[in-house]
């Protein structure tokens, strides 16, 4: 049997149509289900069955990048809340550099500063202790902003008491032999991070703590959503800007459009997201503004969830991280002779400058070798930045956490501590690409992770069709939209809709031999 695309295919050809009544009709319709059925099934892999397979070889998070200390905690807070160490590990780095803030930066070469700037994602399905982990290394940031606000508290009340005296003092006369002196009110609380605020209150607190912030998010997709309410790209363009240390101006529509202008800003960004959300994070319209490229992602596989424990978090270890945090946050930039500062700035050993020149070229051939993409250039060109920033970091979490008692700074970035910046630089490029390819699904593949992974998470390997919509597989509402399903994941070769053996009900989906392993890495994204 000839088929044709059309009727002017058929005249073209040199043929009639025909038509077809009755029982010719039923046995030329017989044929055609014939040899539907005897077609082999579209062998083609889903994009979500590379995507979980690529996700399971990712790298874990580098601990051994940390000092033993904070090594240890980290490990600990993975195992007390059943999470991976990434988790606890991504925000360790990000929130150092935003303790660390404005206070020091390192020479790549004559002209080109970093300061540890940066902003992260943790990427995990809802319930999966995102944001605990979070939490527990924010503590001691939390704690200093406590104190923080006791002391403007405290200094707000004297600076009553004493302006109630002042006027007394000025309505009666009574100078008590010396000169009314009025008193001054006490500078704006300083802030160590903001959680959900407007870029002109973000602004405010960033002229009130020159020194940085870290905006600290539990769903980053919040974040993103807030953005432009107002003003169409210009929050885009001010985190664009802030990422890069460009000064930004901040006009203010409440005080007479009187402007704020941060001539060096440094702010961190930290939050979790899940990854049916992460195309929120992309421009209006698929433009490509550059500001995915700036977010750190760290998306480790699912792991099953794991029985009850003892394990906790020691009073030992939070006393060592807070220990070290405090250092971080005392650090202070130098004062300039204008009434400005600028940051106490660190060089580059000749061995570690060596050791960044390697972590450059690397990245440099990723981005115009077969390892690149267009999709990637951009990400992997902002690791160039992050390689500098992650190697301050990580030299001064060793000199807070190792030596204590030395007020001295260290004066030089060692090659030490640029090769544990290149690790962590080998296992964000791992998880950039992987983000990017999730990002990249299809919703019919999005759809078919998911029936893997009810699958994978029920130790199935076949299920009847009513029980896909009694559980809500993949947010099906009705029986087309399972059988849709079904059909999608055989067309992908991953299984096989087997008719009812009594003539009777809806069948039954069997996983192919194909499927069977990609039906232990499933998940839904």
């Amino acid at each position: 049997m000839t088929t044709y695309k059309g009727i002017d295919d058929l005249i073209a050809a040199g043929h009639q149509p025909r038509r077809h009544r009755g029982e010719d009709a039923r046995s030329w319709i017989s044929e055609l289900r014939a040899r539907h059925r005897a077609c082999p099934p579209r062998m083609v892999a889903p994009e979500t069955t590379t995507l979980e397979r690529d996700r399971d070889t990712v790298p874990a998070f580098p601990v051994e990048v940390l000092p033993d200390a904070i090594r240890e905690y980290i490990e600990q807070i993975a195992l007390s809340m059943d999470c991976p160490t990434d988790f606890p590990g991504v925000a360790a780095i990000i929130i150092a550099g935003a303790a660390i803030g404005s206070a020091c930066g390192v020479e790549v070469k004559p002209g080109w500063i970093e300061l540890p700037r940066a902003y992260a994602a943790i990427v995990g399905q809802p319930g999966k202790a995102k944001t605990p982990p979070l939490m527990e290394v924010m503590r001691p940031i939390h704690e200093e902003q406590s104190r923080l606000k006791r002391d403007f508290d405290t200094a707000s009340r004297e600076y009553e008491l004493q302006l109630r005296e002042y006027k007394r003092q000025l309505n009666s006369g009574d100078t008590s032999g010396s000169p009314l002196v009025e008193p001054q009110e006490p500078p704006p609380m300083q802030h160590t991070f903001v959680s959900d605020t407007t870029i002109e209150a973000l602004a405010v607190s960033l002229q009130s703590s020159p020194k940085g912030l870290l905006v600290c998010r539990d769903e980053l997709s919040a974040w993103v959503g807030s953005m432009d309410q107002y003003r169409r790209g210009a929050d885009r363009q001010f985190y664009l800007s802030a990422w890069s240390g460009e000064m930004v101006k901040v006009d203010r529509k409440s005080q007479q459009g009187r402007s704020i202008i941060i001539a060096n800003p440094c702010l961190s960004v930290l939050g979790g997201i899940q990854p049916d959300l992460l195309d929120q994070l992309q421009a209006d319209r698929g433009r490509d503004d550059g500001f995915l490229d700036r977010i750190l992602f760290s998306f480790p596989p699912r792991q099953p969830a794991s029985e009850w424990t003892d394990a906790a978090i020691a009073d030992e270890m939070r006393l060592r991280w807070k220990t070290v945090l405090d250092r971080l946050l005392a650090l202070a930039p130098s004062p300039n002779l204008n009434g400005s500062t600028t940051p106490q700035i660190l060089q580059l050993t000749g061995e570690a400058r060596q050791a960044y020149i390697g972590c450059f070229n690397t990245l440099t051939r990723d981005i115009n070798g077969a390892n690149g993409s267009m999709q990637l250039e951009g990400a992997y060109a902002k690791l160039k930045s992050y390689c500098a920033r992650f190697a301050l970091v990580i030299q001064l979490l060793h000199w807070a956490a190792t030596d204590p008692f030395c007020e001295a700074l260290p004066t030089f970035v060692e090659a030490e501590s640029v090769h544990s910046a290149t690790q962590l630089c080998q296992y964000f490029k791992a998880h950039a690409a992987l983000v990017r390819q999730r990002m990249g699904q299809t919703e019919e593949d999005k759809k078919v992770s998911r029936l893997l992974e009810w699958m994978r998470r029920h130790d199935r390997t076949q299920c009847e069709p009513r029980e896909l919509l009694r559980s809500n597989v993949a947010n099906v509402r009705c029986m087309n939209d399972v059988r849709a399903l079904l059909y999608e994941a055989q067309q992908r070769g991953l299984g096989t809709v087997r008719a009812p053996e009594t003539g009777r009900g809806r069948g039954v989906f069997e996983l192919t031999s194909t499927a069977d392993s990609e039906q232990d890495r499933a998940t839904a994204g």
